[in-house]
């Protein structure tokens, strides 16, 4: 029946909302596509987004525990000079992850390899250190 039709117009698009949580900080591009029953698929324009932290940091260090290697991600949301080290249980620094300046909401991704720094199974803190903030979290090294 003619009633069961909605009228749309092209400057009354559907709106789409995404949930961007597992997304790092940084300009992300989208495209939706429909399923147009079994025929080719329709894909909208590209739209870009700038995915900003919600927090003063993000921190994030994987696998943990670790066996190979080691990946850290960090960002800020201020221009600021970050230090992102590694330190035994004794409060000894073992290495240098990063020390330098770091942008807003670019995420920056380091890669550490506990064998070649000397790293024997264990437990050790890596702490991110910036103008306003000071953060550690616990990684286990396994070997």
């Amino acid at each position: 029946a003619a009633g069961d039709m909605a009228q749309t117009d092209s400057t009354d698009a559907p709106a789409y909302r995404v949930d961007t949580d597992a997304l790092a900080p940084g300009t992300h591009q989208f495209r939706l596509q429909w399923d147009a029953g079994g025929e080719t698929a329709l894909l909208s324009d590209v739209v870009e987004a700038e995915i900003t932290l919600s927090e003063p940091y993000r921190l994030r260090a994987y696998p943990n525990p670790v066996r190979g290697v080691l990946t850290i991600e960090s960002a800020v949301d201020t221009r600021q000079p970050v230090r992102v080290q590694i330190y035994d249980v004794l409060g000894r620094r073992v290495t240098t992850v990063y020390d330098g300046p770091m942008v807003p909401h670019e995420l920056k991704r380091f890669t550490v390899e506990p064998a070649a720094e000397g790293l024997s199974s264990g437990t050790y803190f890596l702490r991110m250190v910036g103008e306003d903030f000071q953060t550690t979290s616990q990684i286990s090294v396994v070997r």
